[in-house]
């Protein structure tokens, strides 16, 4: 029960500053206990959304799912809506500071490892599924039905005769992914399907592995699978055939991609979610992936790993971004490519907030000045020229900046306009004009 980790936890605060400006309507001011009231009364589901203030993809589920139409009629027929956010920043208010505990007790209860979470529960208080990460309209639609779908009980037969020791293999599969969306019990779907795996999946002849179904299985369970598996050598010699099975194209490269990474990076590098210790060879490294699997390309493996060790596992700003304008320059972004924002606007902001070093801050700049000039045109620009204006003004060009957030503000009265809204609806305008204000008196914004 949730009621028993949060006790009189009360929603708002900064969590709920990071998303004023759209269309779902997510509670505040309220104690679990009020919500749970709430939601008993109205006979509706809880939807828990715990995010982190520097998280990309938390941003953009706020920007482009909780705006719309579909999604805000969905939840406001079917749901209470709440976030809880897991990290500190320093622009948290007190009310937000107060529940530091609370949420670190709810991550750590529910095994939060990634943003953004989602958690949903029955009007009494149970939970009941469970999801993580990015999911654009048609996908998180999908999510809500998934978490009120009134077949999950046919599951409870097949979990009964599971911890009897029965091992139905026809039961199995759906049974692990059951227990581990609709009950949230990780370590018990990860059980259930390395037995499924071990003693089903891995006994069948290619022909017969070669199913959509079983490769929409892996796809849940992508941790269990190793370098080893008849699943990822087929996957690394026939990709194409693999992705026309599975309908999603580049999948079998990804799962190559996790698995090498996990196997040749992860394992060696990381223990207990930080470095082992041990300077990475990353040379070296990147030789030995190419001799065992010559079809990948390990240097886009490689330098996609450093960006995320040197930014989590071993905090070095200096090196993760000298990994990132080296991947920049392989890899140049495109408009056309849904994480270009995530690459530039949101790394650059990730900087500014978080690093003092000038050198840093000077590339982070390097980053936003590409997004604006690839989001020129687009509302979505209105965000890089506040980064930017930020940046500008850390770096102590407060009159560069200065210009930079006016020009943010107006194009968010003239976005307004074009949608026939009054100037004051204009997106992100109240935080671009309190980022102004602390700029022309100043004071930090960060």
């Amino acid at each position: 029960m949730l009621v028993s980790v949060l006790g009189t936890l009360t929603f708002g605060g900064h969590a709920q500053q990071a998303v004023k400006n759209t269309v779902v309507h997510f509670e505040t001011g309220k104690t679990w206990a009020q919500i749970q009231a709430k939601a008993k009364q109205e006979n509706k589901y809880v939807f828990v959304d715990v995010f982190a203030t520097w998280c990309g993809p938390c941003k953009m589920m706020d920007r482009d799912v909780y705006t719309n139409s579909g999604v805000t009629k969905a939840m406001a027929r079917d749901f209470i809506a709440v976030k809880i956010q897991q990290d500190s920043s320093k622009q948290d208010d007190n009310e937000t500071k107060s529940h530091y505990a609370d949420a670190k007790e709810f991550v750590q209860k529910y095994h939060v490892t990634a943003f953004p979470s989602f958690y949903f529960f029955t009007p009494g208080g149970e939970l009941v599924h469970e999801d993580l990460g990015y999911r654009n309209v048609p996908e998180f639609l999908r999510l809500l039905k998934l978490a009120l779908d009134p077949q999950k009980t046919k599951m409870l037969p097949a979990m009964e005769a599971y911890r009897k020791g029965k091992r139905e293999y026809v039961l199995m599969a759906n049974l692990a992914v059951y227990v581990k969306n609709l009950i949230g019990n990780n370590a018990l779907a990860d059980s259930i399907a390395t037995d499924y795996k071990t003693g089903y999946l891995d006994k069948l002849t290619k022909e017969q592995l070669l199913t959509k179904e079983n490769l929409d299985w892996v796809d849940k369970f992508t941790k269990l699978i190793n370098s080893k598996d008849q699943i990822f050598a087929m996957c690394y010699s026939q990709p194409d055939s693999i992705d026309r099975v599975k309908g999603d194209r580049g999948w079998a490269k990804w799962i190559v991609s996790y698995v090498v990474t996990r196997e040749e990076l992860m394992d060696k590098l990381v223990r207990d979610n930080k470095s082992n210790g041990r300077k990475p060879d990353w040379e070296k490294i990147k030789a030995s992936i190419f001799r065992k699997y010559p079809k990948l390309n390990a240097q886009d493996i490689v330098l996609n790993f450093k960006i995320i060790y040197y930014r989590t596992y071993n905090l070095n700003w200096v090196l993760w971004a000298n990994s990132l304008n080296e991947q920049l320059k392989h890899d140049p972004p495109q408009k056309e490519a849904l994480n270009a924002f995530i690459r530039l606007n949101m790394n650059a902001w990730d900087a500014f907030q978080h690093c003092n070093s000038i050198k840093v801050l000077q590339m982070a700049l390097s980053w936003s000045d590409e997004s604006v000039l690839i989001y020129k045109g687009t509302n979505d620009v209105i965000q890089c020229l506040d980064t930017r204006a930020n940046l500008l003004y850390k770096l102590k060009r407060p009159a560069d900046a200065i210009s930079q957030e006016k020009e943010a503000i107006t194009l968010s009265t003239e976005i307004a306009k074009k949608q026939g809204k009054i100037d004051s609806d204009g997106p992100y305008l109240a935080e671009f004009k309190a980022v102004l204000n602390k700029m022309e008196h100043n004071l930090p914004t960060w």
